[in-house]
């Protein structure tokens, strides 16, 4: 593009390569019973919908696009958050906290599993280890 630029061709050049770079992903992800329509900007668990930040919204995508894998939080800073914006590794676990609760307040399990000393990873195994203690405890 030759300076001065009009504005509009800016935004038709930006709405072009972002089209583009759409044309090939999900637009819905399923990982248990939480569906995200990525396009949509939307998450329902078991059939309710759940109202999610940005930062937690990427989060979660995130997590789905890489299944039962382990993400360090310098992954999860790369995966959810702005380029050029400087996140320190533990306000993950903020973020990450605030996202379990609301995927648990819809009547869910937990979905997110913690690695010691590695980072996290969305895991339904996670979900059912809970069940079977909660099982335990009633008997």
């Amino acid at each position: 593009m030759v300076r001065p630029v009009e504005p509009g061709a800016i935004v038709s050049a930006v709405w072009r390569k972002t089209r583009r770079s759409n044309a090939h992903d999900v637009s819905l992800i399923s990982f248990g019973d939480v569906e995200i329509d990525v396009r949509g900007r939307r998450v329902r668990r078991g059939g309710k919908e759940i109202r999610l930040t940005r930062i937690e919204f990427e989060l979660l995508v995130f997590f789905a696009q890489n299944p039962m894998t382990v993400l360090s939080r310098e992954a999860l800073i790369a995966g959810a958050w702005p380029k050029g914006v400087f996140v320190e590794p533990r306000t993950v676990n903020i973020h990450i906290g605030r996202l379990r609760r609301r995927l648990m307040e819809s009547g869910g399990g937990n979905l997110i599993r913690t690695v010691r000393g590695s980072g996290y990873a969305l895991d339904e195994s996670e979900m059912s280890r809970q069940e079977e203690e909660a099982l335990g405890d009633e008997e």
